[in-house]
């Protein structure tokens, strides 16, 4: 079963499982910081500025 078309498949099946174990932990890192820790920043930055001060 050593023919080209085997090489082929088994070559793009082990690419997708490194692309797999590779990209998505990385994607959804990036994606968790965008989507909840960056307006969490923009939320207590806004705080900031607009709670009085007491000078």
């Amino acid at each position: 079963m050593r023919t080209v078309t085997n090489f082929f498949i088994a070559s793009l099946a082990i690419s997708d499982m490194l692309m797999a174990i590779v990209c998505i932990p990385f994607t959804f890192v990036a994606s968790m910081v965008f989507q909840y820790f960056i307006p969490l920043l923009v939320l207590i930055y806004t705080y900031s500025l607009t709670k009085p001060h007491n000078c």
